[in-house]
């Protein structure tokens, strides 16, 4: 039995959803929930562990929910692949997850499996299943303090890089 081989998407709109992944971890990390859930279809199925989380509304709740357990989050899309196969088009994402409290941070290293659709000319979920390899404690010997007062962005005008200075140094 010979595998039928993806076929590749048209370069515009694999930027798009490469760029809506991209939204949905920065989001998720700025704790945007506003901005999440306008990532995911009115009836989307987002799949995580155990758990289905079905329709926008509920998944931007679920999502709410779980950050409020954690004084930091950190979700970061590492590299993926964006297809078309069974006339649908799919993406597949490795994502690595930091989520805990100071000394007491959970990285997770997992899998996205998306199927997309456009509506209104907007790539967007359909659905997201999401499959986790590791889960379990980030070594103390890996981490660095945070600056004090959050994440520094070069969006930011205040942040010493986007001024030209150099960033605090962990002492």
């Amino acid at each position: 039995m010979r595998l039928e081989r993806p076929k590749t998407v048209a370069p515009d709109d694999e930027l798009a959803i490469r760029n809506l992944a991209a939204r949905f971890t920065d989001a998720a990390s700025k704790r945007d929930i506003e901005r999440w859930r306008s990532t995911w279809t009115e009836d989307c199925h987002w799949y995580i562990g155990n758990r289905a989380v079905d329709g926008a509304e509920t998944a931007a709740a679920f999502l709410s929910t779980a950050l409020e357990k954690y004084d930091w989050f950190l979700m970061m899309s590492l590299s993926g692949q964006v297809f078309e196969s069974d006339g649908m088009i799919k993406g597949i994402w490795y994502v690595l997850e930091y989520q805990g409290k100071p000394h007491e941070i959970t990285q997770i290293f997992g899998t996205y499996e998306d199927v997309y659709v456009k509506v209104d000319g907007d790539w967007k979920f359909r659905s997201r299943v999401f499959q986790s390899s590791y889960r379990g404690p980030m070594s103390p010997g890996l981490t660095a303090p945070v600056i004090s007062g959050g994440n520094a962005t070069l969006l930011d005008p205040e942040t010493p890089a986007a001024v030209g200075k150099s960033c605090p140094q962990p002492a």
